[in-house]
């Protein structure tokens, strides 16, 4: 039997849910390499507003990282992360420290602080085999219809499967025009008016957050702020791939 959940018991950045998925059109990274980029994305559950996003070459812990502490560093800290046991996600960069890890088990001996027990975010693992339970995962799956299929990328798919390769026909897209396009729809996707999911009223997802967010400061519970001293120890974790170039 399948759980209904209330959401409207939920109040913006209480929970947040992070997810990964390789799109199916090819980008020209700039550098004369071509790959099916990375989106990751986090979405705050009881508004489904996408808080933020990243295209990278690849599903990393160091964009995963730039993605969390840009985040709080815009709305605010949340109070708990919903995520699967990717490596990205389930490794010492994000959940260093975390009680419980399905990938990596009980911690033992001194373990590193991960941004989320830097920026005291709880973690929560979804069950193994069970990552369709993120709202990001669903989330994902409406912007497909708009993003992968849009005319911007007609020329540049080679199909659905995960190990497809581009035949000479394929003409990647250029990364920031994919920025571009994610941009846009990811903005009309949060200011769309008129949803009608639970507890919507008609309301767009951004409206739904802000809504939310006034709501948590009536009720004493004011988002939390980043310390300047959480932000430093965050920023050390950065290296590597900064928006999809090399750094």
């Amino acid at each position: 039997m399948p759980a209904h959940r209330d959401k409207t018991s939920i109040l913006p950045l209480e929970w947040v849910s992070l997810d990964g998925r390789t799109l199916d059109f090819w980008v020209d990274w700039g550098d004369g390499t071509a790959a099916r980029p990375v989106m990751l994305a986090l979405v705050d559950v009881a508004s489904n507003m996408v808080l933020d996003w990243e295209l990278t070459p690849s599903e990393n812990a160091t964009s995963t990282v730039r993605l969390i502490k840009r985040t709080c560093e815009q709305y605010g800290i949340f109070d708990r992360l919903y995520t699967d046991n990717g490596s990205a996600f389930a490794g010492h960069l994000v959940a260093g420290g975390a009680k419980h890890r399905f990938r990596n088990g009980k911690p033992k001996g001194l373990q590193p602080m991960g941004i989320c027990q830097i920026m005291g975010i709880h973690l929560k693992f979804a069950l193994p085999k069970n990552g369709q339970a993120k709202i990001a995962e669903r989330t994902f799956a409406t912007l497909s219809r708009t993003v992968d299929d849009g005319p911007e990328f007609c020329n540049a798919h080679a199909g659905h499967a995960p190990g497809a390769s581009p035949s000479p026909k394929v003409v990647p897209v250029p990364v920031e025009s994919a920025k571009a396009v994610l941009a846009r729809e990811i903005s009309r996707h949060n200011r769309e008016a008129g949803r009608r999911s639970q507890g919507a009223r008609g309301r767009s997802y951004e409206q739904i957050f802000r809504d939310g967010i006034e709501q948590r400061a009536q009720d004493g519970h004011p988002t939390r702020r980043p310390t300047a001293q959480q932000l430093y120890l965050a920023g050390l974790n950065r290296s590597g791939f900064a928006g999809g170039c090399l750094v």
